[in-house]
């Protein structure tokens, strides 16, 4: 099953790697470029060929519409002359109305696009008491008829006889449907004759020749472009004469394209009308069909003959031509591209078989043998290439190996010289309360050379130092280790500061060839008095704040750094502090600080973030400079250690004597550590002859604030460490402080809440267990500190 799914992994990364192959991928290359070359021959022909589709078309449109109004010419000529020629006939006095109507009739007759032909005259012109008398002769499949026409057929007020007569001039009506006479649409052809009486010429009357729109229609149906191009004609005044769709006969054209709302049709109504010519596309008549038309006027009659083609007839073998293209295309497509994988895969071969090597290599088999490719083009240098890379990786990989391992022991040693730095810092700080220390030190690198510490010399007096090696790295924290013996040896002699400072200088001053030296500010706090007695070896100047918030720089003496000069001197200086005073004492990598835009963090943002502080502890006023010098810098790598040291002095505190006896115990915040306290207690009252009353009393003391601490200190479930620290004075008295980091309650606070005479219900839970502890003992103390509850009890056993 495993072997079945290897397989299939093999095959699916195989398909995967044909596709983004070179032989797949210069085929798909060369066949793009194919189909751009051809797609740019494929838009020349089509666009070259449609051009020449479209004016071949126009030209044999117009060639059609020509031919037609040479036709329809040729035909009107003919109505035209015979009425001018007759009608001055009968302007000759005495003249054969007759013998004229009679030529007339054999017009109609032997003219085949003549329907009829009639003679009217005005009113009492002919006969002295007739109103109407007009002759009219026409021709229908029975044969040739003639009508007088009457009272029935008041032809004085018919167009074609109304505005001859207006005029004076021959002229052609507009189409109509000739009802009474001769019962049929037509077109009529009239031409005014006179009379001269008296000298002056007077209208008698009128001679018109009538064709019918079906024999103007029959000419205009010749025309054929394509399978539904087709012909129509329009009189002067826009009326069809003729169109293939006879609803449309004998109605005006605007009206037409009004009631279609076609616009274009209009605008090309209009021109044809005002007698132009020229092509235009259009949308047909009701139809949206896409067409192109050609238009021209009728010179005799000022009608317009108009050719309709429609376009996607036109470029009908277009299409067949474009589907020819793509045909041949794609074949040549597919040809190139199989033709081109066929001839990569075969060039590539080497390739593909240096690719499965390199993988092979990439995996860690570096003794894969590489074949020998004898070409000399680049697929031959490759091959010789990857054999040297090959030599080239395992030799690189051995020095690798052997690199990365003294890497690894030196960061080991590192790391081991970083602990064991950090191990001589002391990381426990005093809980006492006439006083506040906390201290804080980043190393730069794994090992730095900066270094605070502090220490009791006795109950009274403590020592404090911050100190900055030059140089970075183990060779600087070694210089600092022995820095740190050489003052711990001497300041508990008792000797004063100057001098512990000029001993540490001789000292490094021997045997130093490489002339380290640190810098160091130093000092011993009496912490009954305030009283700081402080040397600076070339440190930086310490800062005082007081409970104000207001901080100072120390303006000490400042003497060369020590391990410089041997015999140089140093001073000592007495520093006052008053009760809430903090002395800040700090190395140069908390003011030398770099952001990014290389902005130094300064002395003087030092002293703003304190005065904005000011109200916090002091392990939390630490924290805050050190997170703002971190926020200041953003991210931008640190170039120095910093360090950080901050004593508080609280008050003067009365002497208090060192106790005799003293015990520790250290249990977890569970019910079943309380065993644990019992039994220490028995055993220090056996040591040190406690009452059996006095320690029954005391194991109750501590069995209630212990089981407080248990249930309420610790909301978040986790374990917890609980100090108890027994101490024994020879005045008899005996001193129980219980230290825990839970959360903050004063048990001072809660003793004095409590209502004794106030019913059950009404009582705090765990007041009168307070109260009771407080009654138990001589004196119980709280206070909160660095973060921890801690309380004192005081209890006079002897």
């Amino acid at each position: 099953m495993a072997r079945k799914k290897k397989k299939e992994k093999k095959k699916i990364e195989k398909l995967r790697l044909g596709f983004r192959s070179l032989a797949f991928r210069y085929s798909i290359f060369f066949s793009l470029a194919i189909f751009i070359v051809f797609f740019i021959y494929f838009i020349i022909t089509l666009t070259y060929s449609a051009v020449m589709v479209t004016n071949d078309t126009r030209k044999d449109a117009k060639t059609l519409a020509e031919l037609t109004i040479s036709r329809l010419e040729n035909a009107l000529v003919r109505v035209e002359q015979m009425p001018v020629v007759l009608g001055r006939s009968l302007e000759k006095p005495s003249p054969d109305y007759y013998e004229i109507l009679r030529i007339l009739q054999g017009i109609v007759v032997e003219d085949p696009y003549i329907y009829g032909a009639c003679i009217a005259f005005e009113p009492y012109s002919y006969v002295k008491d007739s109103l109407y008398y007009a002759i009219y002769s026409y021709e229908n499949p029975k044969g040739l008829r003639t009508k007088y026409l009457g009272n029935y057929y008041n032809y004085f007020t018919k167009d074609w006889y109304r505005i001859p007569k207006e005029t004076g001039k021959p002229a052609w009506s507009e189409p109509y449907y000739d009802l009474g006479a001769g019962d049929t649409l037509m077109c009529t052809y009239s031409v005014p004759f006179f009379n001269e009486i008296e000298g002056k010429q007077v209208f008698r009357g009128i001679l018109t020749l009538d064709v019918t729109l079906r024999s103007l229609g029959s000419i205009v149906s010749k025309i054929k472009v394509y399978e539904s191009g087709f012909g129509f004609l329009i009189s002067r005044e826009g009326m069809v004469l003729y169109v293939p769709d006879s609803s449309f006969i004998n109605q005006n054209i605007l009206d037409i394209a009004e009631e279609y709302k076609n616009k274009r049709l209009a605008t090309i109504a209009e021109r044809m009308m005002e007698g132009k010519s020229g092509f235009a596309s259009f949308h047909g008549f009701r139809s949206r069909k896409s067409s192109e038309i050609f238009y021209s006027p009728l010179a005799t009659t000022g009608w317009s003959i108009g050719v309709v083609f429609p376009n996607d007839e036109m470029y009908a073998n277009l299409k067949d031509l474009v589907l020819y293209l793509l045909g041949a295309f794609g074949i040549i497509i597919l040809v190139v591209f199989f033709v081109t994988v066929l001839m990569t895969r075969r060039l590539t071969k080497p390739l593909r078989r240096l690719v499965r090597i390199t993988h092979q290599i990439g995996h860690g088999d570096f003794d894969v043998e590489i074949p020998k490719v004898k070409r000399r083009d680049e697929i031959g240098v490759l091959a010789k290439s990857f054999f040297d890379m090959r030599n080239h990786l395992q030799n690189h990989i051995q020095k690798l190996q052997q690199t990365t391992a003294e890497k690894e022991k030196i960061e080991s040693e590192l790391s081991i010289a970083h602990t064991i730095q950090m191990g001589m810092l002391p990381r426990e700080f005093p809980l006492r309360s006439e006083f506040e220390l906390f201290a804080i030190l980043d190393s730069a690198r794994a090992v730095g050379g900066d270094l605070y510490d502090f220490f009791f010399i006795d109950q009274d007096h403590m020592f404090i130092s911050v100190g900055d090696v030059s140089g970075k790295g183990v060779p600087a924290s070694l210089f600092m280790t022995v820095v740190r013996t050489l003052y711990r040896s001497r300041t508990m002699d008792g000797q004063p500061m100057h001098q512990i400072m000029s001993h540490i200088n001789k000292e490094l001053c021997k045997d130093n060839p490489n002339v380290m030296f640190v810098t160091m500010v130093s000092g011993i706090i009496n912490l009954k008095s305030g009283l700081v007695e402080l040397c600076n070896a070339g440190h930086n100047p310490p800062l005082i704040m007081d409970r104000e918030g207001e901080v100072r720089r120390l303006s000490l003496f400042s003497a060369i750094p020590l391990g410089i000069e041997e015999y140089h001197g140093y001073k000592t200086e007495m520093v006052q502090m008053n009760p809430g005073d903090r002395l800040v004492l700090y190395t140069d990598g908390v003011t030398e600080a770099l952001n990014a835009n290389n902005e130094l963090y300064s002395e003087n943002r030092l002293m703003e973030e304190l005065k904005e502080s000011k109200s916090a502890d002091v392990p939390t006023l630490v924290k805050a400079v050190v997170d703002s010098i971190y926020k200041f810098a953003k991210g931008q790598e640190q170039a120095d250690d910093i360090t950080l040291l901050i004593l508080g002095y609280q008050k003067s505190s009365s002497h208090i004597e060192a106790p005799t006896k003293m015990k520790q115990l250290q249990v977890l915040n569970k019910l079943e550590e309380l065993h644990k306290i019992v039994e220490t207690m028995e055993e220090i009252s056996k040591d040190w002859n406690i009452s059996s009353k006095a320690n029954m009393e005391i194991n109750l003391v501590l069995e209630e604030l212990f089981t407080n601490i248990v249930f309420y200190a610790f909301p978040d479930n986790r374990e917890h460490k609980i100090e108890l620290t027994f101490s024994l004075f020879a005045s008899g008295i005996l001193q129980i402080t219980l230290v825990d980091d839970g959360r903050y309650f004063d048990l001072m606070e809660a003793a004095e809440e409590v209502k004794i005479d106030a019913a059950l219900e009404e009582r705090k839970v765990g007041g009168l267990g307070i109260h009771f502890v407080k009654q138990m003992v001589d004196e119980m103390n709280y206070e909160r500190k660095a973060g921890k509850n801690i309380v004192t009890l005081t209890k006079k056993i002897k």
